[in-house]
C-alpha cells in the first residue's frame, strides 16, 4: 500500500512541477461545484492532474487522473500542498485517442478485459496527511464504477460513482483545467 501512495504522491508532484505558470493554473475552474463524496464525507475537489502514460497495447493508450482536495502552492522551489490533510481519486484511464481522453464514459473492468474507454484501477484517499510517516488516512480501492469524461477545449469535466473496497459509495464532480504531465 506504501508504494501507490508514494505514486499517487509521485503523480501529483510531478504533474505540479510541469505546471506552474500561475497559481490559477493549478486550480479548478471558478465553480464550486467540484466535489468526492466517500460514504457521508464530502470534500471540495481543487486541483488535478492529467498525465499520458502513451500505448499500452495496440491501439489503446493510459491516461491517469488525479484530483484533490486541496491547492498547491512554490514555496522554496518546491511544491507544497496548502493543506496538511487531504483527499482525493486517482484513475488509470485507457483509451483509443492517443493524444488527449476521448469523451465518453469510461467503465471499470478486471485487468485481463482492459479496452478503449475501461479503467481496472482507482484509489480512493481520505484524509491522508502529508507529513505523517505512521501512514494516517483511509485508502481504499474502487471495486466497481465508472467516470463520464467530457472536454471542451482545455476543460475536462468529469462526473463519476461507484463502490470501495470498504464498501462505501464513492461519488463525484470535476469541471476544470488540469495540470498536464509530458
Amino acid at each position: 500500500m506504501m508504494n501507490r501512495i508514494l505514486l499517487l504522491f509521485v503523480v501529483l508532484s510531478t504533474s505540479l512541477l510541469s505546471g506552474c505558470s500561475n497559481d490559477d493554473d493549478n486550480n479548478a475552474s471558478e465553480s464550486n461545484n467540484n466535489f468526492l463524496k466517500i460514504g457521508n464525507s464530502e470534500y471540495e475537489l481543487k486541483a488535478g492532474s492529467v498525465e499520458n502514460y502513451g500505448e499500452y497495447q495496440a491501439g489503446i493508450y493510459n491516461f491517469d487522473i488525479v484530483l484533490i482536495s486541496t491547492a498547491v502552492n512554490l514555496v522554496n522551489g518546491e511544491f507544497v500542498p496548502e493543506d496538511q490533510v487531504f483527499s482525493g481519486i486517482y484513475f488509470e484511464l485507457f483509451t483509443s485517442d492517443q493524444g488527449d481522453l476521448a469523451v465518453g464514459t469510461y467503465t471499470q473492468v478486471p485487468f485481463e478485459d482492459i479496452d478503449a474507454q475501461t479503467f481496472e484501477y482507482s484509489e480512493v484517499i481520505q484524509d491522508a496527511e502529508i507529513d505523517n510517516e505512521d501512514e494516517t488516512g483511509i485508502f481504499s480501492e474502487l471495486v466497481q464504477g465508472s467516470i463520464d469524461v467530457i472536454k471542451n477545449g482545455p476543460e475536462y469535466e468529469f462526473e463519476f460513482s461507484g463502490v470501495d473496497d470498504l464498501g462505501r459509495s464513492i461519488s463525484g464532480y470535476y469541471k476544470g483545467t488540469l495540470v498536464s504531465i509530458d
